[in-house]
């Protein structure tokens, strides 16, 4: 793959990304609509804000909200950077009982 860009405007930033970004406002829409659900195993925790005031979400996937014993657990972290999006496709996968 190639292409060709003008740098027009030395004062901009710019990036470029391999792949379509997953964006913040995507994944809290999707979120959202799974709180909405009200699915019994299913918990959406606020555990803060970050720097730019967006959630930083805890999310409790068990088959009961009062059980621990025994609790396995994940920790997926949603990408950092604009590369990095396997751990959306292993949120997806998990949703769906792939994993």
């Amino acid at each position: 793959m190639s292409f060709a860009f003008c740098f027009d405007r030395e004062d901009d930033v710019y990036q470029f990304a391999y792949c379509y970004p997953y964006t913040y406002s995507r994944l809290q829409h999707y979120l959202a609509s799974l709180e909405r659900r009200n699915l019994p195993y299913l918990q959406r925790e606020l555990l803060g804000l970050s720097v730019q005031q967006r959630r930083l979400d805890l999310l409790t996937i068990t088959n009961s909200v009062d059980s621990v014993e025994g609790f396995s657990a994940a920790w997926l972290n949603e990408q950092r950077h604009a590369n990095e999006w396997r751990t959306n496709v292993i949120i997806y996968q998990t949703k769906s009982g792939r994993l």
